[in-house]
Order: structure tokens, then C-alpha cells, then sequence
């Protein structure tokens, strides 16, 4: 499953495509080398989780020197864009200005683990970014896992709805 999953991330066209599985399959293993194969295809490798605690274990697991979590990232992306304001909650994602991101020198691709977690206004926003700025983006999540707890539940719709192309990873190892 791991393998199978390696080969539709770094093998699709598509810009956004996903990886189901359930905890224990190995996603965050299997990020590893999912990492090293796109380093050395010379992308900006980007890892994003909607906690701390994952982003920590995205480090440990994965070996993701550069993670951080959504929320910081939009805000280090708001900056890039001129449009972040301070004082406002960081929190708020309804106050996201974007406008003005542009494309990197590097091309560049996001990992989003956890993603059965991501509310409709952190998802918005995270694809909103990574269109503006070309990047492709695999979401990574269990839509039998908790769901957020914000409004909706993005990962999971897609995922159900078909409106992404994703892999399931099943074997627990």
C-alpha cells in the first residue's frame, strides 16, 4: 500500500491529490521518501498539519525539517503577500487576504497530514494559496478519523464526491 501510494504521489499530473488510509497504515512513513524523491527532483518540500503535535510528529516520523502548521504557514504567506495586519486574531481565517502571492522561483509542493481534520475556511484558504502560488498539494488523512471541528468537513467531501483523485492505503503494518 505504501508503494502503491509513493508511486500515484509522484507519478499523477494532477495538482491536488490525496492519500486515504487509516492510522497504522504508514502514510507518515511513506511521506519520507515521498520527501526525498521530490527534493531531488529540486522542489520546495513543504509539510503543513492543522496541529502542533502533528507537525511534530511529521518531523519525527517523516523527517520534514521544514513543517509548520497551517495556521502559522497562511500567516508567513499573508506576510509574503503584504496583506497580514497586526493585531488581528491569527486565528480568523475569514480576514485571509492572499491577493498578491506569486508564484516561487523553485516549484514546490505542500503535504497536509491530518487533513480528515481541516475545517471548509482552513481548507479555502490552503487551496486558495497553493493555486496562487502554482504548488501542488497532497492531502493526507482518515475520513473514518475525527472530524474538525470547525464548519465542514473538505477532506472527506472531496474524497466521497470524488472530486480529487486519491489512493487508499489499507494494510496496517
Amino acid at each position: 500500500g505504501q508503494k502503491d501510494a509513493l508511486l500515484f504521489v509522484t507519478t499523477s499530473k494532477d495538482r491536488i491529490r490525496a492519500i486515504q488510509g487509516a492510522p497504522g497504515v504508514g502514510k507518515s512513513f511513506m511521506l519520507n521518501a515521498a520527501k526525498n524523491f521530490y527534493e531531488e527532483q529540486d522542489y520546495r518540500v513543504m509539510a503543513l498539519a492543522p496541529s502542533n503535535k502533528a507537525v511534530l510528529n511529521l518531523k519525527e516520523t517523516a523527517g520534514f525539517e521544514d513543517a509548520a502548521t497551517i495556521h502559522s504557514y497562511l500567516i508567513k504567506l499573508q506576510k509574503e503577500a503584504g496583506t497580514w495586519t497586526t493585531g488581528r486574531d491569527p486565528l480568523d481565517l475569514r480576514l485571509t487576504d492572499l491577493e498578491g502571492l506569486t508564484p516561487g522561483v523553485h516549484k514546490e509542493i505542500w503535504f497536509v497530514d491530518e487533513a480528515s481534520l481541516i475545517d471548509n475556511y482552513t481548507m479555502n484558504r490552503l487551496l486558495e494559496a497553493a493555486r496562487l502560488k502554482n504548488v501542488e498539494v497532497i492531502p493526507i488523512g482518515d475520513i473514518n478519523q475525527l472530524q474538525p471541528v470547525g464548519q465542514g468537513k473538505p477532506f472527506t467531501n472531496m474524497l466521497r464526491e470524488d472530486m480529487l483523485k486519491y489512493v487508499e492505503v489499507k494494510e496496517i503494518l
